[in-house]
């Protein structure tokens, strides 16, 4: 058996993946509380294009998860992590200033791809450099738990925001993200590619998917 590679972890790393847990809930809470606001600027504007200032990242999450099981061969999970973080800074802080609600929903499709990479790799991260079991489930579950603090702090902030200063300026939280880019990129080791399947064997294991599908 293959003995696991061991990694250097400080507090750094732990801090970087347990407030990771921002980009799990910010692609939900930041909007919620703006949907009536933004109906309100853009009044022509049917009910579904409004509700997919909300819903339309939680379908390009789906993406960002099958973009990192197509990618873990070919890039390691701290670049990747890196990347769909940048995307979450990019398009998801300037989401409300950009001019017009089709670009909008574009920045806001784009930033929930990144969510998506990030969410599929933290928990992927977490088992790979803790080595000890209690450890990991340990961290898994204070990693939900600041999910669930970060998802409460976020809502409350964005509608503060909106009413202080003006509902553009909510999409602005995104910007946390940097605070966590640089944890991960400083306090995380780079973990190597995953080993491509062979052929044959992919093969194999596609049958036996569709087959417990079917």
């Amino acid at each position: 058996m293959e003995k696991k590679k061991t990694y250097r972890i400080n507090a750094v790393t732990k801090i970087a993946l347990l407030i990771a847990a921002f980009w799990t809930m910010a692609d939900m809470f930041v909007v919620t509380p703006l949907l009536e606001t933004i109906a309100g600027v853009y009044p022509d504007a049917s009910g579904l294009l409004i509700n997919l200032c909300y819903c339309l990242s939680q379908g390009t999450v789906i993406l960002g998860s099958v973009f990192v099981s197509f990618m873990s061969t070919r890039m390691p999970k701290k670049n990747m992590m890196l990347l769909g973080g940048l995307l979450i800074f990019v398009f998801g802080g300037f989401g409300g200033v950009v001019p017009g609600l089709p670009l909008m929903l574009l920045f806001r499709g784009i930033e929930g791809f990144g969510a998506g990479v990030c969410i599929t790799l933290i928990p992927t991260l977490i088992n790979e450099l803790f080595e000890e079991e209690k450890e990991r489930n340990t961290l898994i579950g204070v990693q939900a738990a600041v999910g669930c603090v970060c998802g409460a702090l976020v809502a409350s902030l964005s509608g503060y925001i909106a009413e202080t200063f003006g509902w553009e300026y909510s999409y602005f939280l995104y910007f946390f993200s940097a605070v966590i880019l640089l944890l991960i990129l400083v306090g995380v080791p780079k973990t190597p590619k995953e080993e491509a399947v062979p052929k044959e064997e992919a093969s194999k294991l596609n049958k036996a998917s569709w087959g417990i599908f079917v």
